[in-house]
């Protein structure tokens, strides 16, 4: 079963699983880490989060910012737990992850196509002009 977690500073991650919710993606396999909320060692939640899997699980953490502490606290845990780390989360990005089919496992592959999609999703729309052909209005 795929488990994603999203781990951030502070209510990023309940706000964005929430958001996922309202968007219609189930979230009964998405879990989230909002550190120093309770002033509990971060360490000590990441180790109690990562415990109640399964070992035959994808385990998919997304993490608000590359060098942030969350993101460290998280990144030993790659090789050990065989976790899928992708710090930068964006909504496009959770979506197409939480979107893919629970049969199919991602592959690295698959996750680098992911990534560059929701870049794409980031603009400066002041200077934003999207492709119209003759059909749009």
């Amino acid at each position: 079963m795929r488990q994603i977690v999203i781990a951030s500073h502070d209510k990023l991650a309940s706000g964005m699983k929430d958001t996922l919710k309202f968007l219609g993606v189930s979230s009964d396999t998405i879990h989230v880490l909002c550190a120093y909320q309770n002033n509990k060692p971060i360490d000590d939640e990441i180790k109690l989060l990562l415990n109640s899997f399964e070992e035959k699980d994808e385990i998919i953490v997304f993490t608000d910012i590359l060098s942030g502490s969350v993101n460290q606290a998280i990144f030993p845990y790659i090789k050990s737990n065989g976790i899928k780390l992708i710090t930068g989360m964006n909504l496009p990005l959770l979506m197409a992850v939480s979107l893919y089919p629970q049969n199919q496992e991602i592959s690295d592959k698959q996750f680098q196509k992911m990534i560059s999609d929701a870049r794409t999703q980031i603009q400066f729309m002041n200077d934003y002009k999207p492709d119209l052909d003759e059909d749009d209005e």
